[in-house]
């Protein structure tokens, strides 16, 4: 079995994030994401990977609804 990585683990709680706040705005949904923060300094490799892994989730900010959108159904 394949050793799950930072961003691996990331996308997931990102997505659960996105699904169960489906009202919020950018700002309020990224205040969100920021407080969910699982790991324990805003350093380092995982908190690159946190980072990544919003971004895949909800985008750059140029298609960021379509793209959170996606995550909902």
């Amino acid at each position: 079995m394949a050793q799950e990585t930072w961003f691996t683990h990331s996308v997931p709680l990102v997505r659960d994030i996105v699904a169960d706040n489906p009202g919020l705005g950018d700002k309020e949904l990224r205040n969100v994401i920021s407080k969910a923060y699982p790991y324990e300094e805003r350093r380092g490799y995982a908190y690159k990977s946190w980072l990544k892994a919003v971004k895949h989730v909800i985008g750059d900010g140029k298609r960021r609804d379509s793209v959170r959108n996606m995550w909902v159904n």
